[in-house]
Formats: structure tokens, C-alpha cells, sequence
């Protein structure tokens, strides 16, 4: 080794991860080893030196042997043990004394210090001292050298050129966790706490993202919180990251270090009501909706507002902050509001509180109104009523007219308020106040159930399958001098009102069996007119036959007038039974003549049978 310069080279493997760095000193045998032979050489070199003079030496530089453990290849931020011993490089020279120390040099000659200067052990012992690789040398090949101080009897070397070696530092590969975070609230900026392991002096780019498009963040400085951004979605989500590497130290591809748990944003609601309001009015409330976290925040979902009586509700379609609706309070006083927030999957439910007051007014005032104008009056009373108070209101017709009914709020025919909290409006309605004609069936009264061939109720015997058709007059005896109740024009069957005073409409004529059938008899009848209507009978079988006859009219007093009409129907002559002898011209003659004159003896008086008109 001497006068030499030591060199070695080796080749770069894969650091593993979370290295265990050497302990600082070289195993004891290898120590022994160096201190052996450091002896062994100045024993062969005493017999030399004792008897050369000092200044017989050049000044020169020593022999140095260096040792760096633990061998290379080693991960960056290894810390490193360096060893070297220093001797003479003639039989019996001086012993070397000074300093070393041991420096990393770059690639531009630049010299960084690894250790403090050590003083030389003029014992021989091996000078040694510990640095962690990584404050300066880089990942990579790196040159180490030993720098000597020089003294009386020797030059110094800062160049290297007493001892280096080639030493190969790897990357090392950082590992990333997640410190569990405490969970953030919707709105809210997570901060993650990356925690950076198996690597030193990193001087690369950490970055993180939450899941689900929560936000992501970026470091440059390991174990530092990384702000992930303002989160948007409540959920548990995956938190991935990773590294971009740098010098000295491998990329770390993204992937989930933990989870994080994001929740509901809590919100407050707000009630602002308008006060003081008055009793029945319909006011319009406000309600806000807004963050705890983030104030910015808007929101979905549903919030109802009520009184404790009536309610209202707002829908938040789109994204909103606000809302209102309408409340009509039915009670007067202090009404306490509560509006409740539903929430929805990323805004937590609220519920606020406010107080609205409602002022009753010491009476309400009805409207009235007559229609048509001039067609009667309306009275309430009382009227102004007081709250909560009852009121009655009548109607009475002016002359031409009659009173119809109520609408507003009231309705039909009679009008009665209670517990009257708001104003009232009322329409008293009149119709022009014309009579019904009087409806008679001549020479048959109402409800007649005795059918007579004197009135033609009674049809007599006719053959079956051979028909027998009455006909009978229907009078109108003009309008009815009593008086009519209000609303009574309007006949019981909703006919319309008749065109001039007294006239009688008819509506309807109906037989109760299908033997009589009804035609004619239909229509309006002047005062003191009269229309026909014929009921034919026509059976299909033997036998003695009834029906009722109804009349519906306008008649206020009887808008049905009825009576019962019957037939026998006779059974036909069986075709066995021989006709009666035919006779002569004179026989026919001779009868008629007698048939005239008990005909001219007849009672006068008497009413003619047949298909006549029953007067």
C-alpha cells in the first residue's frame, strides 16, 4: 500500500425498504485486522527510521489506507463508519501527525465535509468517524476522499490524492401513510397528514386526493399537512397518494394510505317573520338556510313552517340558500313558528324557532250586494259583528221580483254567520217574480182513482189487440191571487220560469202502465187556454187493465196532477162460432127507424161514449 492510492468500485443494487442503518463502527476482527498490520509495518520500518536523522526525510506525504463500512452499495441517508490509518512511506520516517477528515466531492471539485477533522492516534490506531450519506452525496456513484492536514515532516492533501474510493449510494424508496383523520364536515378543507417513511431529505412532490372528487393537495415537505381542498360530498372515501421522486429518492406510484370520513354539513335555519300581522291577512315568510362550516354552501331538500294550526311548505329544488311561503294564521295572538329542515345526504336536518304576532281587530265588517241592482235589499245583523261574534242576514224581494238565493259566503237560501273572525261578503240573488198559471184536467179532479165512462177515465170493453182512444183537455185557470212563497216559481220538477204571468207549462204527460200510451198535450198554456192530449189503450191480453196518468207542470201548488183511467180488454170470438143470419134490406130498414125514435125519446143530457172529448 504504499505510496499508493486506494481505490475501490462498486456496483449499485436496490436499497431495500426501511433500511436499518449500520451501527457506526467496523466488526471487531476487521478492526483487528487493520491494527495488526498497521504494527507489523512500523516494526519493519523501526530499525530503518532509528537511524536516519530527521532531516535526512523529504517532506512528502504519508501512506494512508481507508476503509468506509458499510460497503457500498448503500441507500441513501445510510450513515457510514470511515476508517484510515496513516503511516510513513520510508523505513524509519516520522510518524505522521496533523488532522484527517473525510469529504464527499462532486463533480465540480467541490470538497463537502462528512466528519469533523480527527486527530492522528500517534499510537496507529485506526482513526474512524460516522456521517449519515445523504447530507451531501446524492443517489448515484460518489467519489469519498481522505483529506490530510500535513505536519512538520509532510505535505497535506486536499485533493484526494492520499485515498478515495468510489462509493455507490441508491435510492431510497419513500413509504406514505395516512395519520387517521378526525372527520370533516361537508364544506369543510380536510387536512391530511401525510406521513412520509423510509426516506430523508426528500426533496420531491407529495400529492393526495380524496375519492369521489373531494379535492386533492399537494406537499413538498414530508409530515406536513397537506389541505385537501374544500369536500363536497359527506361518505367515507379512499385517500390516495404518492410521490414524484426526486435525486435521491424513487417515485411512489398513487394508491390509497387510508380513508377519511366526510359528514353531513351542519346547517341553521332562520325564520323571518313579519310582525305584527292581522288576523286572516295571508303573509308571506322568509326562511334561510345556510352552513355551519362553509358559508357559501347551498342546498336541496324540503322545509315546512307552521304555527301549530296551518302550515306551509318549500320545496329547494335547485341548489338555494332560502326560502318562503305563505301561512294564514286562523288564531289570533302570539303564535309560536317552527320551521324544520329535512336535510338530505350531504346537508344534516335543522330546525328553527321564531314567534309571529297576530292582531285580531275588534269587529269585521259584511259586505252585501243585490242582484240584480234594485231587485230587493239585504240586511245583516249585527253588522259591523264583533270577532268572533254571529250575524244573520235577510233578503226581501221589491215588487216584479223574488228572492233566488245567497252566494259569497253564504249559500242557498238562508244566511247565517258564526264565529266571524275575518271580513264577510255576501250577494243576495233575485229572479223576476213572475206566476204560474193553475193546471186543471176538465172534468177530472186531482188524484181521481175512480175511473167513469162520464169523465172517459173508464174505456169500456174493447177486443184484444183492437185499440180505444180517449182524448182530454188540460185548462189553465190562470195565475193564483195567494201569495208565493220566495223561491216557489221554480216548480218542485226545475221547469224554467214561464214567459208572462200565470202561464202553466207542462213538462210531462206519463202513463204508469204500457197498455195506455200518452201523445200530445206538451208545451206552454196561455191563461184561460187549454191543450189536448189523447191516451190510447190497446192490449195484449184479456183482462181488466189500470193505469195513472201524471201531468208535471210549473204549477207551484200541484206540480203533479194525476188520475186513473182503465179497460177490459175482451177475449177475441173463437173462428167455431157461425155468424147470425144476414138480414133482408126491410129487416135493416125497419130497425133503423125504430132506433131513430128511441133515440129522439132518449133523457136529454145524457153524455155521448166513444172517442169524444170529456168536458
Amino acid at each position: 500500500m504504499e505510496g499508493s492510492t486506494a481505490t475501490e468500485t462498486y456496483q449499485a443494487t436496490p436499497a431495500r425498504a426501511n433500511h436499518r442503518h449500520c451501527p457506526g463502527a467496523l466488526p471487531r476482527r476487521q478492526r483487528g485486522h487493520i491494527a495488526k498490520y498497521a504494527r507489523a509495518v512500523m516494526l519493519a520500518l523501526a530499525p530503518w527510521l532509528c537511524c536516519l536523522p530527521t532531516s535526512a526525510f523529504a517532506k512528502t506525504t504519508p501512506n494512508a489506507v481507508m476503509q468506509i463500512a458499510p460497503a457500498a452499495p448503500s441507500a441513501f441517508g445510510t450513515r457510514l463508519t470511515f476508517y484510515a490509518i496513516l503511516s510513513s512511506p520510508t523505513q524509519g520516517g516520522p510518524v505522521p501527525t496533523g488532522t484527517i477528515n473525510f469529504a464527499y466531492r462532486d463533480a465540480s471539485n467541490t470538497n463537502y465535509d462528512l466528519c469533523s477533522p480527527l486527530t492522528i492516534d500517534t499510537n496507529y490506531t485506526v482513526q474512524s468517524c460516522q456521517a449519515q450519506i445523504g447530507a451531501y452525496p446524492p443517489a448515484g456513484a460518489d467519489r469519498i476522499i481522505l483529506i490530510y492536514s500535513g505536519d512538520a515532516n509532510y505535505d497535506g492533501d486536499a485533493t484526494g490524492a492520499l485515498a478515495q474510493e468510489d462509493y455507490v449510494v441508491t435510492y431510497q424508496t419513500p413509504t406514505i401513510a395516512l395519520d387517521p383523520p378526525a372527520p370533516v364536515y361537508v364544506g369543510q378543507y380536510a387536512a391530511l397528514h401525510l406521513v412520509i417513511g423510509n426516506a430523508t431529505q426528500t426533496q420531491g412532490h407529495f400529492g393526495a386526493s380524496i375519492g369521489g372528487d373531494n379535492g386533492t393537495c399537494n406537499i413538498t415537505v414530508p409530515g406536513a399537512i397537506c389541505s385537501a381542498g374544500k369536500t363536497r360530498f359527506a361518505g367515507t372515501f379512499e385517500v390516495d397518494a404518492g410521490f414524484d421522486g426526486d435525486a435521491n429518492h424513487g417515485v411512489v406510484a398513487s394508491a390509497p394510505v387510508g380513508q377519511i370520513t366526510i359528514l353531513p354539513a351542519p346547517t341553521t335555519l332562520t325564520i323571518i317573520p313579519p310582525n305584527p300581522i292581522a288576523l286572516g291577512d295571508s303573509v308571506f315568510i322568509g326562511m334561510n338556510i345556510a352552513s355551519i362550516v362553509d358559508p357559501a354552501a347551498t342546498f336541496l331538500g324540503d322545509i315546512v313552517l307552521s304555527d301549530g294550526e296551518v302550515s306551509c311548505h318549500v320545496h329547494l329544488a335547485s341548489p338555494g340558500s332560502s326560502g318562503a311561503c305563505t301561512l294564514t294564521p286562523v288564531s289570533a295572538g302570539v303564535r309560536h313558528l317552527t320551521a324544520t329542515y329535512s336535510g338530505y345526504s350531504d346537508a344534516a336536518g335543522s330546525t328553527a324557532t321564531a314567534d309571529l304576532t297576530v292582531v285580531a281587530p275588534a269587529s269585521y265588517t259584511i259586505t252585501t250586494a243585490v242582484n240584480p241592482v234594485g231587485a230587493g235589499t239585504v240586511t245583516c245583523t249585527p253588522n259591523p259583528v264583533a270577532s268572533g261574534g254571529n250575524s244573520t242576514c235577510i233578503a226581501m224581494a221589491n215588487s216584479g221580483y223574488a228572492f233566488d238565493a245567497f252566494t259569497g259566503d253564504c249559500s242557498g237560501a238562508a244566511c247565517a254567520l258564526t264565529n266571524v273572525t275575518v271580513d264577510k261578503s255576501i250577494v243576495a240573488n233575485f229572479t223576476t217574480a213572475q206566476r204560474p198559471g193553475t193546471i186543471s184536467v176538465r172534468g177530472i179532479t186531482n188524484g181521481d182513482t175512480t175511473p167513469s165512462t162520464v169523465d172517459g177515465t173508464d174505456f169500456g170493453s174493447t177486443p184484444v189487440g183492437t185499440s180505444v182512444t180517449h182524448a182530454f183537455t188540460i185548462d189553465n185557470l190562470g195565475a193564483r191571487e195567494a201569495s208565493v212563497p220566495p223561491g216557489a216559481q221554480r216548480s218542485a220538477n226545475g221547469q224554467a220560469m214561464p214567459g208572462a204571468d200565470g202561464d202553466l207549462v207542462v213538462s210531462s204527460i206519463a202513463s204508469s202502465n204500457p197498455a195506455f200510451t200518452v201523445s200530445g198535450g206538451l208545451g206552454t198554456i196561455a191563461v184561460n187556454a187549454s191543450a189536448m192530449f189523447n191516451v190510447r189503450f190497446n192490449a195484449g191480453a184479456a183482462g181488466t187493465q189500470t193505469a195513472t196518468i201524471t201531468i208535471a207542470s210549473n204549477d207551484a201548488h200541484t206540480p203533479t196532477y194525476t188520475f186513473v183511467v182503465s179497460a177490459v180488454a175482451a177475449a177475441a170470438m173463437p173462428s167455431s162460432v157461425q155468424a147470425a143470419p144476414t138480414a133482408s134490406n126491410w129487416m135493416l130498414g125497419v130497425l133503423a127507424g125504430l132506433l131513430s125514435m128511441i133515440g129522439l125519446a132518449s133523457v136529454s143530457g145524457r153524455k155521448r161514449a166513444g172517442p169524444m172529448s170529456w168536458r
